[in-house]
């Protein structure tokens, strides 16, 4: 026959749990019995941590020494704590209640223990002392000067007392140490012109044995600016303007924090502004341009010249040329020359020309001289004509009448010049003779009849003068020879006494020549 086996597991079980249940009704009443025959009986607890470890003092987000206190086993089977700060608790194992942890919170904190358990349960309380931990307030970076002295007045939260060390130090700083003064005040040095170098302060504040963490502050030392301009610099004139757009070179700075440069412009262009002003507009002449660098340790300046120069000469076109008429002197007075047009870039200083006022006969150039404020100078010319229109004038002298001379049939006659004048002067006198006596003078230079032979009758003179114009004159006069001796016969025939031919009444007859003569 097959056996039940989970039957006998269940009656097996439910012996067994009977058992228990008997066991510790039976405890409880035998408990029960004690109290009920000891009224006085209770739970007690007791400290076994270190003394004063249940009246401490800690920072805070500082650990505190553990407490432990042993709670009676037998009236007291556990413990519960009130009052501890943030951060703490209280834990029961095995008959001993342990407080630990990290306060949160600063502050005085009084905690009372209490047992739990079947008997008169009993308390017991301490102090927990938890300080604040300072924190230094301070900016974390400062700067100074060099070779000036460092003033950082120390804070922190809470009141506290100070010390610092040193980190890291650039630049080759001197004068930077440790210290415990609510005062960092050092005299630091930056041997560099250039660049800054940096001071590390490690700063700790202490209040109540409480000490901060390490909080830095860095000191910048800077150097005061310097700065060295370029060499001066010149410039032309542009086209059609008075000035020059100049552009030059940056100055050499130096100094931290990096310098600004301002620029001051006095002289011919005057202005101020920020940058170098290079590329600004310079009016023609002497600029000094003033540079200065500043930053928080100082302010330099230096100087150099901007010298724009004046190099367009000046534009002139003259009057128009002009003809004039010779006066009686040979020279023309009073002309009006008119005026000459002139420009320049920047401005005309001076206009003249070199006319003296009386223009001689011809062409004359007139030199006209422009110049600039800058001296620069420009010619042009413009020619007066001077015209001789006046003739000359010319008297002949009167008729001659004269008889011929011995023996010939002409005379010679000395005739007397002719006046002649011009405005200007005669420079051709010729003649030619017309009539009884033909005859001419050279076509060139000055020419008189003077002493001539003229055949008999009438011969007439005509004097020409001639100006340098080739104005003219004429004048005449005759000259008569008269043949006043009468001629003469050295011979003459005989009578001649022929007879007639015969058979006629005639006769040829042949008959001599007589001579003559005449002179």
């Amino acid at each position: 026959m097959k056996k039940n086996y989970s039957s006998s597991k269940n009656s097996n079980f439910k012996k067994t749990a009977m058992a228990v249940k008997v066991m510790l009704l039976s405890a409880m009443l035998f408990a029960y019995a004690g109290v009920k025959n000891n009224a006085f009986a209770q739970a007690t607890i007791g400290l076994t941590s270190t003394v004063g470890t249940d009246n401490q003092a800690i920072c805070n987000n500082t650990a505190i020494q553990d407490i432990t206190y042993v709670v009676d086993g037998i009236y007291g089977t556990g413990a519960g704590v009130t009052g501890l700060p943030p951060g703490l608790v209280g834990s029961f194992s095995t008959g001993v209640f342990t407080i630990n942890g990290i306060p949160t919170v600063s502050g005085t904190y009084s905690y009372t223990i209490t047992t739990t358990g079947i008997g008169v349960q009993t308390s017991t309380s301490g102090s927990i002392v938890v300080n604040p931990t300072p924190s230094v307030t301070n900016a974390p970076t400062n700067s100074v000067c060099s070779s000036g002295t460092t003033y950082i007045v120390l804070a922190a939260d809470i009141p506290s007392t100070f010390t610092w060390g040193l980190g890291t130090v650039t630049g080759d700083i001197t004068g930077a140490g440790e210290g415990a003064e609510p005062i960092i005040s050092q005299l630091l040095t930056n041997p560099s012109d250039s660049s800054s170098g940096t001071v590390e302060y490690n700063i700790y504040a202490s209040s109540n044995s409480c000490s901060s963490s390490s909080y830095t502050i860095t000191v910048t030392v800077n150097t005061a600016p310097t700065i060295t301009c370029i060499g001066n610099q010149t410039a032309n004139t542009g086209t059609g303007t008075c000035s020059a757009v100049v552009i030059y070179g940056d100055p050499t700075v130096i100094g931290s924090p990096t310098p600004t440069i301002t620029y001051n412009f006095t002289g011919a262009t005057t202005g101020l502004g920020n940058g170098t002003g290079s590329g600004s507009m310079f009016n023609k002449g002497v600029t000094t341009v003033i540079l200065t660098a500043t930053n928080t340790c100082g302010t330099t300046t230096c100087t150099f010249i901007v010298t724009v120069y004046d190099n367009i000469y000046p534009t002139i076109t003259p009057p128009a040329d002009i003809n004039a008429i010779a006066n009686a002197g040979c020279t023309a007075t009073g002309v009006s020359l008119g005026t000459p047009f002139t420009a320049d870039n920047c401005s005309v200083a001076n206009v003249i020309n070199d006319a003296t006022g009386t223009f001689p006969l011809g062409t004359t150039v007139v030199k006209w001289t422009v110049t600039d404020a800058s001296g620069n100078v420009t010619y042009a010319y413009q020619n007066v004509t001077v015209t001789d229109n006046v003739h000359p004038t010319i008297t002949c002298p009167g008729n001659y009448a004269v008889n011929v001379a011995t023996g010939t049939c002409s005379q010679s006659v000395i005739t007397a010049n002719p006046t002649t004048a011009d405005n200007c002067s005669v420079t051709k006198l010729t003649w030619a003779m017309t009539g009884a006596t033909i005859a001419s003078s050279t076509p060139t230079g000055i020419n008189n009849v003077g002493t001539y032979t003229f055949n008999t009758g009438i011969t007439t003179v005509t004097y020409t003068d001639y100006d340098a114009a080739g104005n003219s004159a004429t004048c005449s006069f005759t000259v008569t020879v008269i043949d006043n001796i009468n001629p003469t016969f050295t011979y003459c025939p005989v009578d001649i006494s022929v007879n007639i031919a015969p058979g006629t009444c005639t006769q040829s007859v042949a008959p001599l020549d007589p001579t003559t003569a005449d002179n």
